[in-house]
């Protein structure tokens, strides 16, 4: 801690001494916030790790769900290339245009 230095005045012969103790208590009022703004520091840290985590998690699922979807598309067209399948993908083809009508003439 800093020394505390005497502050004297004197009021030209009227008014007694006035004598004032001086202290700095910066250093006091440091030590005395540094906790606040790490507690601070700490949750800010903390939200940005479970933004993270909750993108991380969204990702994975979309992820699961395009490879679950792709490998189904995969899986139709190997069966429909098969030459076993042609009855097949006539079916599909007449149900195509059942469903998705050409223009009328």
């Amino acid at each position: 801690m800093p020394s505390t230095p005497l502050v004297f005045r004197w009021t030209a012969g009227i008014a007694p001494l006035h004598v004032a103790r001086v202290r700095d208590i910066t250093e006091r009022q440091d030590d005395e916030a540094r906790p606040r703004r790490h507690g601070a520091e700490r949750a800010r840290i903390g939200r940005r790790a479970a933004s993270g985590e909750r993108g991380a998690a969204l990702a994975y699922g979309i992820n699961q769900k395009l490879t679950a979807m792709i490998g189904v598309d995969h899986a139709c067209q190997t069966v429909l290339r098969h030459p076993a399948a042609a009855g097949l993908a006539a079916a599909r083809d007449r149900r195509h245009a059942d469903h998705h009508p050409g223009p009328q003439p």
